[in-house]
């Protein structure tokens, strides 16, 4: 189950030079489907046909195993709108993350406030030690960045430790249609990132997503109202010093803030979502256990 899909690049220890990987979509203007074509070094992977974005049609994704995983990730758009959404399935209804088309993109709560929230399955926990922060239902908010010269531009970039799998809530094993990503070796993780593409512009050079020995998948995408494309990706990195120092405190922040009655237990499957962001506001959301 944890296997590769035909639809992965498989980068082996004794390849010495990294790849060049890149990747074009094509779709006429009013059609209701948009094509990806994949090629390693100038040689054709693999082709998928993307279809119109649905509501009833999200794809989901997770790492590992039905016995040690990440959290069940969801990504889904609208039929008549070219918003996209992405959310952990599991709580879904409390927090997600929003990409507009107006270029306003958030991580935000859904029905309440940050000073609502008193629950003991789901915690906000801060690293700012400002006393204004704020208190509404944004987390996090960023602008769209701009795009690069072949009309592709990054929506959100995920990594998830393999050192933090685990087995999910005891009693919840049928997970549905998903995309496993295989496990990564101890020490490193996997990384997902989407894109929003304006078809036809060009081939696009996606070779920095495989610079480390793992696995390299294309995991799902749609085509917008508004013409574009939404694709996501998974590789294999190396975590940085300050993702893993942002998890630790995260962890221990985590601990002595949340609700009293909080189930810390491992049949529980407790998962803790960070969001470090770069100097220009870009987060990466680790999904870590907690």
């Amino acid at each position: 189950m944890s296997s590769p899909s035909h639809q992965a690049l498989e980068l082996q220890q004794i390849v010495q030079q990294v790849p060049k990987v890149t990747a074009v979509i094509n779709s006429g203007a009013g059609k209701h489907q948009a094509g990806l074509q994949l090629r390693e070094d100038g040689r054709f992977l693999f082709a998928h046909v993307l279809s119109s974005a649905s509501g009833k049609t999200p794809f989901r994704f997770c790492v590992g195993d039905p016995t040690a995983r990440s959290s069940v990730w969801r990504v889904f758009a609208g039929r008549n709108a070219s918003d996209v959404y992405i959310a952990i399935r599991s709580s879904a209804s409390l927090h997600k993350i929003s990409l507009h088309e107006s270029g306003d993109f958030r991580y935000q709560l859904i029905g309440m406030t940050q000073d609502e929230v008193n629950r003991p399955d789901f915690a906000i926990v801060t690293l700012s030690d400002e006393d204004d922060k704020d208190s509404g239902r944004i987390l996090h908010q960023w602008t769209r960045p701009e795009s690069s010269p072949e009309g592709w531009t990054e929506g959100f970039r995920l990594i998830i430790p393999g050192d933090d799998l685990m087995p999910g809530p005891a009693g919840k094993k049928d997970l549905g249609d998903v995309e496993w990503i295989p496990a990564p070796s101890d020490g490193r993780a996997v990384e997902v990132r989407g894109y929003f593409v304006d078809p036809g512009m060009g081939e696009m050079d996606l070779s920095s997503l495989v610079g480390e020995v793992g696995i390299f998948s294309f995991l799902g995408g749609f085509k917008l109202k508004n013409e574009q494309v939404f694709v996501v990706f998974s590789s294999t990195v190396t975590l940085l010093e300050w993702e893993l120092e942002t998890l630790k405190e995260m962890r221990e922040k985590g601990r002595a803030n949340a609700h009293p009655e909080f189930d810390w237990s491992k049949e529980k499957g407790s998962r803790i979502l960070a969001y470090p962001s770069d100097e220009t506001g870009f987060p990466t959301f680790i999904d870590a256990k907690a």
